[in-house]
């Protein structure tokens, strides 16, 4: 059956979503965060500027003041939350208002990061639009859309924090399990508008729970990714990169470890698709991107983790998470 134009606009606003995550990989792997000392505009400008000469002298204290007020209204928002000491250790760390010396490409980089954001910020709210104009057709997908919006918005605006707070760990953390929030509403609309009936797939507990397991797995090396990230930023300081595979400890033999188990569950997804014979192609997808993922992660040992894997392998763990959730919630546990 072919597609209907709202079921494909669905899954393009979902694409959109993954190219903000890689674009947000690209920024990490080039230390472009603080590309860009202000938020929304970049360095008070619509379009960002290519020279030093087109700043003023004092930039960096300009900046650094803007950064202190909004630690300081995050700080707020922070106790407010019940999050008192997390506040003020934010406010007690003076190194956040040092402000980086200007350079054109970081610049660039992270406005480019913003520009996806932007496209995917209005692709998700015309999915909204047009949900609410079928509403009596599409209501759960149309409240979600709605949900969407507001997490899309939420998420905009933990962006400028994470800018503000010059990438606090637990910050980066918190926005990176909103990304999944955002993937996980983006799955269920597009199952809604679908307009195959998902009720067709052949009935699997076996199938269900492993996959279940798969996605509580990812959401916990998602957390433990962006620790594992953190190491790494630290440890760049004293160490050559060919050395930080030896350097990492902590949470990474554990992160390390459930890429393993992970491993396992896909191979027994595939084992019940073929004994079974359901021939889901997500399955495969599934384990074409856990041994992509294998492939990345011997990449990293042998060369030394370089950085233009490290947005590959965000952006891979984020597909497999997608596809795992989708063989989730398309798949019956009864007749």
């Amino acid at each position: 059956m072919r597609q209907s134009k709202l079921a494909l606009f669905s899954k393009i606003t979902l694409a959109s979503i993954f190219l903000v995550i890689l674009a947000g990989g690209i920024v990490r792997m080039t230390g472009s965060g603080m590309g860009c000392p202000d938020w929304p505009k970049c360095f008070d400008c619509y379009i960002p500027p290519t020279s030093i000469d087109q700043l003023p002298g004092n930039y960096k204290e300009i900046y650094s003041e803007k950064r202190e007020k909004k630690i300081s209204r995050f700080a707020k928002f922070l106790v407010a939350l019940g999050l008192e000491r997390k506040a003020q250790e934010l406010l007690a760390d003076k190194s956040l208002l040092e402000e980086q010396d200007f350079n054109p490409l970081n610049t660039w980089t992270e406005y480019a990061n913003r520009l996806s954001g932007a496209l995917a910020g209005m692709l998700i709210f015309a999915q909204m639009i047009w949900l609410f104009r079928k509403f009596k057709k599409y209501k759960t997908s149309a409240i979600l859309s709605l949900l969407l919006v507001f997490t899309t918005g939420f998420q905009a605006w933990l962006g400028a924090m994470v800018v503000a707070t010059q990438i606090v760990p637990w910050v980066l953390t918190v926005h990176m399990i909103l990304a999944i929030v955002m993937l996980i509403i983006q799955l269920h609309i597009i199952k809604g508008v679908a307009q195959r009936p998902y009720s067709r797939q052949t009935p699997s507990p076996f199938i269900f729970y492993t996959a279940l397991a798969g996605v509580a797995l990812m959401i916990v090396q998602t957390v433990l990714g962006t620790q594992v990230r953190q190491q790494i930023d630290v440890l760049q300081k004293t160490i050559d990169r060919e050395f930080l595979m030896d350097g990492l400890a902590g949470v990474f033999p554990f992160h390390r470890t459930m890429a393993l188990v992970l491993l396992v569950l896909g191979s027994l997804l595939v084992w019940k698709n073929k004994t079974d014979h359901i021939n889901r192609k997500s399955i495969y997808g599934v384990a074409g991107v856990i041994f992509l993922e294998a492939i990345v992660g011997k990449l990293f040992d042998l060369l030394g983790m370089p950085v233009y894997l490290q947005p590959t392998h965000l952006l891979l763990s984020m597909v497999l998470f997608t596809l795992m959730y989708q063989i989730l919630i398309t798949t019956k546990l009864k007749r």
